[in-house]
């Protein structure tokens, strides 16, 4: 790669610009909702056990309306920097992907194919998928609990959104749901796009493979030769580099569809619900 070239996300200050200044919102409109707004409210709904004498449970309550906005806050927190560290992750993988393609393609086009320069292609191919499912290995489960808590998120805000319950009709609810949809919706969208760059990335290589292959046939290449490229050939259509969550979904913008069902479905139920 160029050395001057960014490892990552280039754009990594304005990511966490972004990320601080939405857990900051989101936490600031959670506090005032429970601590500011209905405080009384949530307070005489939580259950002292009977350990606690009469004397603590004022401090008690007082202790779980600040645990359940800390958890809050921790949980967008740990979600904003899984979300930073899949996008410089998967953008230096995308950038990995783009080098070996164009290497593959100007090797098409010079059709300087040897032994030597086959097992350097079939070399740099293997580290690459190599590294891909180390990348996706290490923070896949890290990303299926990061969708797990937004789709969370996003059912509490649509719940808050069709609700017509006044304790949910304040500014700071309407706030909160409309940032966490359109996190959400961000987050979605940033993912299924490097998702997407990885996977089509993983079909050009394999389409300037096929080509290789016939433009490579037809010089009568010696048995040694054609017997590597073979092998390399080979490997790069039976491979493929997927991003996943937890290795139980794939990563792309097909996932957004699954995810806009699901949440579309959820609110018309929850809608006829809160009529009935």
């Amino acid at each position: 790669m160029n050395p001057g070239d960014y490892i990552g996300n280039k754009y990594i200050v304005y990511q966490l610009v972004v990320f601080f200044t939405s857990a900051l919102v989101l936490e600031i409109c959670v506090g005032i909702f429970f601590i500011f707004g209905n405080f009384e409210v949530f307070k005489d709904a939580i259950y002292v056990p009977s350990f606690i004498s009469e004397k603590y449970a004022k401090s008690y309550k007082n202790f779980v309306i600040l645990s359940i906005t800390f958890t809050f806050g921790q949980c967008i927190t740990s979600c904003g920097f899984v979300f930073i560290l899949c996008c410089n992750l998967y953008g230096t993988l995308e950038k990995l992907i783009v080098m070996y393609k164009d290497k593959l393609k100007k090797r098409s086009q010079r059709m300087v194919w040897n032994v030597e320069t086959i097992t350097d292609d079939l070399s740099a191919f293997k580290n690459l998928a190599l590294r891909a499912h180390e990348v996706d290995e290490a923070i896949n489960i890290n990303v299926f609990f990061m969708y797990g808590a937004i789709i969370g998120g996003l059912f509490n805000a649509i719940s808050l959104m069709v609700t017509h319950d006044p304790l949910f009709q304040t500014s700071f609810s309407i706030i909160y749901s409309i940032s966490i949809s359109f996190i959400a919706i961000a987050i979605f969208l940033a993912m299924a796009g490097h998702g997407s760059n990885v996977i089509s990335g993983n079909s050009e290589i394999k389409r300037q493979m096929t080509k290789c292959s016939d433009k490579f046939i037809r010089l009568s290449p010696p048995l040694s030769a054609m017997q590597v490229f073979n092998f390399l050939f080979e490997n790069v259509m039976k491979t493929d580099m997927v991003v996943t969550g937890g290795g139980i979904f794939v990563i792309n913008y097909g996932l957004i569809l699954t995810i806009a069902s699901v949440m579309t479905t959820y609110s018309v139920l929850v809608l006829q619900l809160d009529q009935t």
